[in-house]
């Protein structure tokens, strides 16, 4: 795993480690939202439901979330990390298939806006059609397979 290569942990001790100490405040002070994040509105603006898939705890979740306010945008969906309920997380489609459900949509009527490789295998497993950002952060070695690529949040608009 890429954990062990780079620091030479293994990714179950990480992470646990990680969990432990990572918490909403500290996440919150380290995330910047990105700029193109107000293409959304147009997106809401036709009624288009929006939703949110994370695997960040649901405290460390609405921390980054309320950095949005300023935004005025309105998710009709949030699905967070709640590893007491089970569900398992991205690749595994089933925080994907909870936010369908709770938008009441089909999977074959939405699509997932991911930039992350675990975001495409999940899109993919849940029978969503992939958008890509690409962002700086996260590099695809296997490619991108059928998902379509953006290089920015304005482009949504003129592919849905």
């Amino acid at each position: 795993s890429l954990i062990l290569k780079r620091l030479g942990i293994d990714k179950t001790k990480f992470w646990k480690i990680f969990w432990k100490n990572d918490n909403p405040q500290e996440r919150a002070r380290n995330t910047e939202v990105y700029e193109d994040v107000e293409a959304l509105r147009e997106l809401m603006d036709k009624n288009i439901r929006l939703g949110i898939v994370t695997g960040s705890l649901t405290q460390v979740a609405n921390a980054e979330i309320a950095k949005l306010d300023n935004y005025r945008l309105k998710f009709n969906s949030i699905v967070t990390n709640r590893p007491e309920l089970g569900i398992k997380q991205k690749p595994h489609p089933d925080s994907l298939l909870i936010g369908l459900k709770e938008l009441r949509v089909e999977s074959s009527e939405a699509v997932y806006v991911g930039n992350a490789p675990e975001d495409l295998e999940a899109a993919l497993s849940a029978r969503i059609k992939p958008v890509i950002v690409l962002r700086r952060e996260n590099k695809f070695t296997d490619g991108y397979g059928s998902a379509t690529i953006v290089n920015s949040l304005y482009e949504l608009p003129g592919i849905l």
